[in-house]
This record gives structure tokens, sequence and C-alpha cells, in this order.
């Protein structure tokens, strides 16, 4: 990863060269029209309207940077329904995806996917030993039958954000439920990607949508509780920060929280 003034110096850099910037519907662009070096911010010109323009707080910049090398990709989509918590918005309003494009003009690393409306890391596999999943029991009210309590295995067709050909098999995953609750299983991943109806009855009502058709890949797992405190109480406390349905571990992470699950 690049640091902050890394990061910066390269914003400088598009500012100076007057690049544009493409949007993620590739409909428009923008430009960065001024910049504040004392307080590292700069302003947004958007294509098609001189008088439209935003601030964007570089500090939000170096979140969403972060949170790309977390999740691995990160869309509007993501950012619309968690993200921008993590980067303390209210929404995911304007500048919101200006600076979400901004970031594969940072870092070589980072590319925009082939449809233009992701943004993602090629994370070497070496790094990637774990999975940590995220799960809201207000929205999959159904878990506790589907994820039975006497520890018994089950395979479920969980809902994703990863892509075909990127998880190798018998990836260890780590299901840590939203809220407070903790851990709630344990499994692996035993399936590639790929796209399947779910079940919307495992849903509340408001939520329903989200068993219908979406890439998905086949978990095994297994019933293991174990309370968010041991979490907050070890070294990868800010694994409670990660809001993505999916996000890597590395191999650190993921023995911490194999012992932790024990």
């Amino acid at each position: 990863m690049l640091t902050a003034d890394e990061l910066w110096s390269r914003i400088q850099n598009i500012h100076k060269n007057q690049e544009q910037i493409n949007s993620l519907s590739e409909r428009e662009f923008h430009t960065i029209g001024s910049i504040d070096n004392l307080n590292r911010e700069y302003e947004v010109h958007y294509s098609g309207d001189s008088a439209r323009a935003a601030t964007v707080d570089f500090n939000k910049i170096i979140k969403i940077y972060s949170m790309v090398h977390d999740y691995g990709s990160l869309t509007n989509q993501d950012m619309e329904e968690f993200g921008h918590t993590e980067i303390s918005m209210s929404a995911w309003n304007i500048p919101g995806s200006a600076m979400l494009a901004v970031i594969p003009y940072l870092d070589e690393n980072i590319s925009v996917s082939k449809y233009g409306n992701k943004v993602g890391l090629a994370a070497p596999v070496i790094e990637r030993y774990g999975l940590l999943v995220r799960m809201n029991p207000e929205m999959y009210t159904n878990w506790s039958e589907e994820i039975p309590a006497n520890s018994s295995e089950v395979e479920i067709k969980w809902r994703c954000n990863l892509k075909p050909g990127t998880i190798p098999l018998h990836t260890p995953v780590y299901v840590l439920g939203t809220g407070g609750m903790g851990f709630i299983a344990e499994g692996s991943i035993i399936s590639d990607v790929f796209d399947s109806e779910g079940t919307p009855e495992s849903w509340s009502d408001a939520d329903k949508d989200k068993g219908g058709m979406n890439p998905r890949v086949t978990l095994r797992l297994s019933r293991n509780m174990k309370s968010e405190g041991f979490l907050r109480n070890s070294a990868v406390d800010y694994l409670i920060n990660r809001q993505g349905t999916f996000s890597w571990l590395n191999e650190d992470e993921t023995f911490i929280l194999e012992e932790m699950l024990d």
C-alpha cells in the first residue's frame, strides 16, 4: 500500500497535468480544479457543467483506498449500502463516486473492471489466507435455522461480491454477525463464484431481493458462537469495522481467528 504522502503527491500530479478522471459509469469525467495543500482538500469539477463542483476531503480518499485493500474491490453500490458509514458520510452523495473513481489513478495495482463499475485490487494470492464474512441478523432472519445449533455442517449459497476464479477452494471463512453479535460460524469455501437464485424466505420482508438472482459462493459451515468481546480484546480488533459481506484476511489475521474459534 502507498503512504498518505505518496497518494497526495499523485493527487497533485493529476491536478498539475489536468488529467481527466473517468466516472465509473463512463458517461462523464471530472478534473481537479483547485487544490489546498495545507488542508489537503481539492475541488472536483464535473464535465458538461462548469458550475458543478464539490470539495473532496483527502482523508476520505485514504479511507476508501484502505477499504479497496481490505475488501479486494468496491463499487458505488457497496458504498451506498455500507461503505459511506466507514468514511463518516451520512449517505453516498456527491462527490462520493468521484472519490471512488480516482483511486485507480493513484495506484497502478488497482484497476477498474471491464464493465467500468468496480474498482478492484489484484492482490497476490499469497496474501489471501482466509475470508471474513459479515452477517446482519436483522436482514438474514433465518440464519439460526439454516446454521443449526448442534454444530452439524451445512452448505449455503452465500451472496457475495467476489470475482469468479479468485477464491481457492477450501479457503477458511469466519462468519461475524453485526450489531455486536459476535462470531456465529466457521467453515470453508467449496465452490467458485456463480450466479444463482437464493432463498427469499430466509430474509426479512424488506430484504427479500437478496434471495433473488445474485453472484454466490457455496460455504460449508458449522455453528461456532463466540462473543465479540474476544475480537475486541485481540490484536485484530479492527476487523469489527469491516462491513462488506466478504473481505480477505492475511496469514496473521487468519491464524488469530482460527485460534480464537478453536
